[in-house]
């Protein structure tokens, strides 16, 4: 059971790492250097019709069949241990990441495994995906194992490589095609009710907006503003996500969330009760507590417990027919929906509004842990960073705002003899996005012919690459 945890860990730091994360005011740790990442670009009008160049497949390329199986099919061992045993699949990062025109084509080429992309491009292109992830979930709650998941990062290093080596050759057609499989992959990956498969969706997207920060800057580059807006708007929504980890605990606690819903249902058995409490030894550190400590752990959150349950109506006849365990057990899993909820209610929100929320939920159950440790143990062992969670999606968010707002200065300067706006609020021809994570126009000036586009960090928080992003913009002829 513990592997699911392990692995949203996993995906958590990954994608932290490559959007950002959340921090609360009050941060003292030492910034780090906002990166700058220098555009040089040509004006460019809209093309006609305005989504030629669509970053998502249209539903009319779209075929029937569940995607699915073809990304399975896409893992055969005939590619993949050709690919793992060369010594160049190591260099894939190394290779995505350096400037377009210094990454060695010829060895790229060696390495790409055509028949598994075919496949992913074709699957792509499915009309749904389903994973039948949700009553996997339910069965199997955090034991649940994910081998696959953590594999289509590969998948977009590999659609990244393809994508340049079609930009390097100047077939920016197939390039796109290339980008649309990996956006359209991402939103499939999130398809699953299991937050490891958001990050990792996350994750792979943000591997195509890097790709689509240098398609735009190719000699010719169609302008892609309508391409951006078009995206779906979060690029990741969390919503079964988010949920999908209550689907996880209440696998663990069935009998506990039946009492909790049903006042006159009969007393849990003590080997039930028993169960469940060394179930737990999977989501804390390892060690697998001994009967009479758990005993003597559900005696001193009992009292707290039954002060819980007789504020919410519960009389005290039937409080006493019920173990001790069980009552300890149930304000646990009670206090888990409270501040589970308190911060899940915010995901829908613009961050810049959830943050207030989030902030303030994360101080409460501070609080809560601090005067009831033993009864919000349970809580704090299972809650997910979600506060980090949102803050990622609105990252990536941001970086699709950022982009699109480069779009809107090409717009700009094809139709003003070349030339930067002096001010966001001249560009006229097209709506200018504000800044997800802000919720305010993102901070703009010209200088010397060189535009500075630049994401500020949330109020109160100290600039670093984790949460601010400076564009460098000049345009050529």
């Amino acid at each position: 059971m513990r592997l699911y945890w392990i692995s949203l860990s996993c995906a958590l730091l990954s994608a932290a790492q490559a959007q950002g994360q959340y921090r609360f005011s009050g941060d003292t740790s030492v910034p780090a250097k906002v990166p700058v990442v220098k555009l040089s670009l040509q004006p460019a009008k809209a093309p006609v019709p305005a989504l030629k160049f669509a970053l998502l497949p249209e539903v009319r390329e779209l075929r029937p069949g569940n995607a699915a199986l073809l990304y399975q099919r896409a893992q055969a061992q005939e590619w993949w241990g050709f690919f793992y045993r060369l010594p160049e699949a190591q260099k894939i990062h190394e290779w995505r990441e350096m400037p377009l025109q210094k990454m060695p084509a010829e060895s790229v080429k060696k390495v790409l495994p055509s028949g598994a992309l075919r496949e992913i491009d074709l699957a792509a292109r499915r009309e749904f995906c389903d994973w039948e992830l949700t009553e996997r979930a339910r069965m199997e709650g955090p034991g649940l194992l994910l081998p696959d998941v953590q594999g289509f990062r590969t998948y977009a290093e590999l659609l990244a490589l393809r994508a340049r080596l079609d930009m390097l050759d100047g077939r920016l057609d197939k390039a796109l095609h290339g980008l649309q499989t990996g956006f359209a992959m991402s939103q499939h990956i999130a398809q699953a009710p299991i937050i490891v498969n958001n990050l990792v969706a996350m994750a792979t997207t943000q591997v195509m907006v890097n790709q689509v920060e240098d398609f735009i800057q190719l000699p010719g580059a169609p302008n892609l503003y309508w391409s951006l807006v078009d995206l779906p708007r979060p690029l990741i929504d969390l919503r079964r996500a988010l949920q999908g980890e209550k689907l996880m605990v209440e696998s663990v606690f069935p009998a506990i969330r039946e009492a909790l819903r049903d006042p006159e249902h009969p007393p849990i058995s003590a080997e039930t009760i028993a169960k469940q409490y060394k179930s737990l030894v999977h989501f804390g550190d390892g060690q697998n507590p001994s009967l009479l400590s758990l005993a003597v752990t559900a005696a001193r959150i009992e009292p707290q417990a039954r002060k819980h349950f007789l504020a919410k109506g519960w009389t005290a006849e039937r409080l006493d027919k019920l173990p001790v365990n069980q009552v300890a057990l149930m304000y646990s899993v009670a206090l888990y929906d409270r501040y589970y909820d308190d911060m899940y209610k915010w995901h829908s929100l613009p961050y810049w509004e959830a943050r207030v929320g989030l902030r303030k939920a994360f101080e409460d159950f501070a609080a809560k842990k601090q005067s009831d440790p033993e009864g919000a143990a349970l809580t704090a062992q299972l809650l997910p960073a979600v506060n980090s969670i949102l803050f990622a999606k609105a990252r990536l968010d941001r970086r699709v705002a950022l982009l699109t707002v480069v779009e809107a200065l090409r717009l700009h300067g094809a139709a003003h003899d070349g030339k930067l706006p002096n001010r966001l609020e001249d560009i006229r021809h097209v709506p200018v996005p504000s800044d997800p994570v802000t919720g305010k126009a993102f901070e703009y000036s010209v200088a010397d012919g060189v535009a500075v586009l630049y994401a500020p960090p949330p109020a109160g928080e100290i600039a670093s690459e984790r949460n601010a992003v400076r564009y460098e913009i000049t345009f050529r002829k």
